[in-house]
């Protein structure tokens, strides 16, 4: 995770939670979905990202930390990076895992990439969005004959007693979830580690 060179620093005022409110001097007020670095070390190398989600006064604003809060204190520094949080993106990226702020969680090292993005983007054109209606195949062949799933839709479950709503929802969450997920399968998302399907799709 790369940071922007800025003069622009703040205070910690308050802290609730994930919650953040940080002090700018007048005129160096971020805008909003700023991100927002505090560093825990004297050496940088725990970095605390947050992202601005509100402007209280004309020199408060209030962040969400997107990690833990442990350790901050009031009065602590808080740098400004004048830019939105940004990911890789691209073909370094297919077959890795990272997390919001861009950082790799699957143990392969950095992510090496020319092109990053801001996690906020603009929604697609409405010509551009599929308006059509397909069905989401679960597998569960009741489901998939007598009452299919359309996709991108809401779907809700009701029933008495013991009748297996409580069993439907990870049946029907295992089977639509990719085989690349880790968290889906653990054992195929390593092996595909070592072959080229791994690395064509992306997580």
């Amino acid at each position: 995770m790369t940071e922007k060179k800025t003069d622009k620093k703040g205070k910690i005022i308050a802290i609730s939670g994930s919650v953040v409110d940080v002090a700018f001097e007048k005129g160096e007020l971020p805008i909003l979905q700023t991100a927002l670095h505090i560093y825990r070390d004297d050496n940088k190398n725990d970095v605390v990202t947050l992202e601005v989600v509100q402007l209280l006064e004309k020199s408060v604003v209030r962040a969400l930390a997107l990690s833990s809060t442990d350790g901050l204190y009031l009065g602590q520094e808080v740098i400004n990076t004048d830019a939105p949080i940004m990911v890789p993106v691209g073909s370094a990226t297919l077959g890795r895992v990272m997390n919001v702020t861009g950082d790799p969680l699957d143990g392969l090292g950095a992510i090496k990439s020319d092109h990053k993005l801001p996690i906020h983007q603009k929604p697609p054109a409405f010509v551009d969005q599929a308006t059509g209606t397909s069905v989401l195949v679960t597998g569960i062949k009741v489901i998939d004959l007598l009452c299919p799933y359309a996709k991108g839709g809401k779907i809700g479950l009701f029933g008495g007693a013991g009748v297996g709503k409580t069993d439907l929802a990870p049946f029907c969450r295992e089977n639509t979830r990719p085989l690349s997920s880790p968290s889906a399968q653990p054992a195929l998302w390593h092996q595909g580690l070592h072959s080229s399907v791994q690395t064509q799709a992306p997580l």
